[in-house]
This record gives structure tokens, C-alpha cells and sequence, in this order.
């Protein structure tokens, strides 16, 4: 994994959000502030809040449900899921960074 500089990130977001918005980037900092780049790649419960904001405030499409093909005791089920739960953290962080980008150009998100 590359090397990430998601606190400084959020942080940048946060300077320029109010609100709810605003709050919810300080519990997804809280959750990230102590993980090293290993437990964010191993466990995807360790960021959930981000990929919850990612999908709120980013990317809304990724709140739509999917049939997601899983495999069960030698079955294969297929189990509806949000998107946002099959984020990878390298999509929220670049998708992160252009709605900066966007936000600091004065782009209406």
C-alpha cells in the first residue's frame, strides 16, 4: 500500500466544512487517528466511517444496493450490499482529494 496522507487530508476538508458535514469528518479522523496503513488495509471495519462519509457526502451513487455473489458453505449466495461497503480505501482517498480539489476551485458538489 502506498503511503497516505489521510489525517492532513481530513484535516484540509474539515477547514472548509460546517455542520453535520463537519462533525462527521471529526469521527471519521477519531476512527483513523491511531491505525497504522496495515490495519486500514486489513480491516475494513477500522475506516468504516469513512467509506459512510465517502458515500453522504462525496459519491452518493455509492448508497445504491447490489447483489454481491458470496460463497457460503460451499454455496454461492448472493447477498444484497450498499456499495459504499465494497470501497477500497485508495478509491476514498482519491475520491477524497479531487472533492477537495473541487471544493477549493469553488466547484458546487
Amino acid at each position: 500500500m502506498k503511503e497516505y496522507n489521510y489525517l492532513k487530508l481530513l484535516n484540509k476538508l474539515g477547514e472548509c466544512k460546517q455542520g453535520d458535514e463537519h462533525k462527521c469528518l471529526q469521527a471519521v479522523y477519531r476512527q483513523l487517528k491511531d491505525l497504522t496503513e496495515d490495519q486500514i488495509k486489513n480491516d475494513r471495519s477500522s475506516w468504516s466511517k469513512l467509506r459512510v462519509y465517502y458515500a453522504l457526502y462525496v459519491d452518493s451513487t455509492k448508497l445504491e444496493h447490489i447483489l454481491v455473489k458470496e460463497k457460503k458453505k460451499k454455496e454461492e449466495l448472493y447477498v444484497q450490499k450498499m456499495k459504499y461497503s465494497l470501497l477500497s480505501f485508495e478509491e476514498c482517498y482519491r475520491g477524497l482529494q479531487k472533492y477537495l480539489r473541487d471544493q477549493s476551485k469553488g466547484a458546487i458538489v
